[in-house]
């Protein structure tokens, strides 16, 4: 039983860290596109744009 809670623990463990470095990442991007302090809102609205762009290309008309 123990052994399958530490094992547990360490896949906990590192998919944290998995998760860290993938926001590591993604912060890095935003910061290199001057993104990085852009508001959830006007992410949120950028993403909806393009959203709207990509099935409109998909689906005319």
């Amino acid at each position: 039983m123990s052994r399958l809670l530490a094992e547990g623990l360490n896949v906990h463990g590192t998919v944290r860290e998995v998760f860290e470095q993938v926001s590591a990442q993604y912060r890095a991007r935003l910061r290199d596109e001057g993104k990085l302090s852009q508001s959830a809102d006007e992410i949120m609205q950028e993403l909806h744009e393009l959203r709207e762009k990509i099935a409109d290309e998909l689906y005319p008309g």
